[in-house]
């Protein structure tokens, strides 16, 4: 019911972390010439897509299976579930066997991270690319 009721907010956000326009692609069969997009201004991006947060320990870490590259000491957001986007700054990286990094460069690596703030099972973790959220949840432009 609630995720019917927010289904264009999803939507809207979910598009933001992509880099091309939405197709139909072959859900309705093999696509013409005319159903092909080949106009690069299609490429956007307004948030780079992180990962989904998964375990979290008592101690404040949480795993991550990672998708693009992130740094300690930078500041990215938690994407909650009732529509905040928090910043936080990335306190600390480290490997499965609990080795420090300074970043995560490899995507698909599963990591222990540490935020300014505590993030929620099934949060997403995202980096805007301009004006991101305050620390109210509220887009800055």
């Amino acid at each position: 019911a609630l995720y019917r009721k927010n289904r264009e907010w999803y939507r809207k956000e979910i598009g933001n972390c992509t880099v091309r326009a939405f197709t139909t692609g072959f859900f309705y069969g093999k696509p013409g010439a005319d159903a092909q997009i080949y106009d690069s201004s299609t490429y956007r991006t307004e948030y780079v897509y992180l990962g989904i947060v998964r375990e979290v320990r008592e101690d404040g870490f949480f795993c991550l299976e990672q998708k693009n590259k992130f740094c300690v000491d930078e500041k990215i957001e938690i994407m909650k579930p009732d529509g905040r986007d928090l910043c936080v700054t990335v306190e600390e990286i480290r490997d499965e066997e609990g080795n420090p990094q300074e970043s995560a460069p490899h995507a698909r690596q599963m990591l222990w991270v540490k935020l300014s703030g505590k993030p929620e099972s099934y949060d997403i973790l995202r980096r805007a690319c301009e004006g991101g959220p305050d620390e109210s949840g509220r887009r800055t432009e």
